[in-house]
């Protein structure tokens, strides 16, 4: 996260050098555009750094709603199309359970955007008594998760993070299908959402 705040700030002092370097005459309007574009690609990549810290629709409107925002956004970014099911009937999960399943769910994603060459991806919500499942599926080339978590920090921090809840986490791929699931462990006294 903080790599990514040094690249926008850069980004940035880029688009004001660029401002205070600006020639007098006819060229100036051109070059106005492009400091434009530069200064609108910081501001965007602020708003996602800023909500990437800790998501205001997750505290407001809950996983789900977060999860569809997530995805959207994936979506509406990279052309993968993307899908939310949910089977059961909804959980309230306390908001470290929540921020746990939305990062893994946020890490995986990234995953699939830089890695997987995938077109869809499926994020699926299983509802049982007391218990939920995460699970995301995706059609990309897929990869050796023995290998991989062994040089990748994401794989291990989403393992990590599954471990602050208690949940169990598994990474099962190949060729066309990588799948990551997390299944929580039973929640004592769970009531349905609203």
């Amino acid at each position: 996260m903080l790599f990514g705040g040094v690249l926008w700030l850069r980004l940035y002092l880029r688009a004001k050098t660029a401002l205070e370097n600006l020639p007098k005459g006819e060229d100036q309007h051109a070059r106005l555009e492009v400091v434009d574009a530069a200064l609108q690609r910081c501001i965007d990549g602020i708003r996602r750094f800023c909500r990437a810290l800790r998501p205001s629709v997750l505290d407001d409107l809950g996983l789900v709603p977060a999860l569809e925002w997530l995805l959207s956004d994936q979506s509406d970014r990279t052309g993968i199309r993307t899908t939310l099911e949910e089977h059961g009937d909804r959980l309230r999960l306390d908001p470290e359970q929540e921020l746990v399943i939305f990062r893994v769910a946020q890490e995986a994603l990234h995953n699939i955007e830089h890695h997987a060459h995938a077109a869809q991806v499926v994020v699926r919500l299983a509802y049982g008594p007391g218990t939920l499942c995460l699970e995301l599926v995706d059609d990309g080339c897929g990869f050796d998760p023995a290998q991989d978590r062994q040089g990748r920090l994401g794989l291990a921090g989403m393992q990590e993070r599954a471990s602050l809840i208690g949940a169990a986490f598994e990474i099962l791929s190949r060729p066309g299908e990588t799948r990551v699931r997390l299944d929580l462990p039973p929640v004592s006294n769970p009531a349905a959402a609203d």
